[in-house]
């Protein structure tokens, strides 16, 4: 999930966050190919509209009935979920709070877990 955080607008690819799955947990292989993208970088309001937050509220909620919550049901729950996120503390709790605590989770959090790069001093480039 990306939404903008002051005037930085984030650009994170499926692919660095395949990278950084392999990279920063046990997984020895990509993911299925079940994956939900919220990419909501190009918001068209900044964090310190005084409207930002019920609209990418709204937005959130939105997505997540349409494209999230029919895919858990899909699967009759997800056995566990990898979640990375770049945006306002407030958006990442409200989409913690639409996932609820009943399924395992990882969360690559930027940038204090360096979820975009390995930790290894000898980190290969991502192929």
């Amino acid at each position: 999930m990306t939404f903008p955080i002051a005037a930085h607008k984030p650009i994170v690819t499926l692919g660095q966050v395949h990278y950084a799955m392999l990279r920063n947990s046990d997984f020895t292989c990509f993911p299925g190919a079940d994956h939900v993208v919220i990419d909501r970088s190009d918001f068209d309001m900044q964090d310190d509209d005084p409207d930002f937050w019920r609209s990418a509220n709204t937005a959130l909620v939105q997505l997540f009935d349409r494209r999230i919550q029919p895919a858990i049901e899909a699967r009759n729950g997800a056995a566990h979920l990898t979640i990375a996120a770049f945006a306002p503390i407030p958006m990442l709790i409200k989409l913690g709070a639409l996932l609820g605590d009943k399924t395992e989770a990882s969360i690559l959090d930027l940038p204090t877990e360096q979820w975009l790069c390995d930790r290894r001093l000898d980190c290969p480039a991502p192929i």
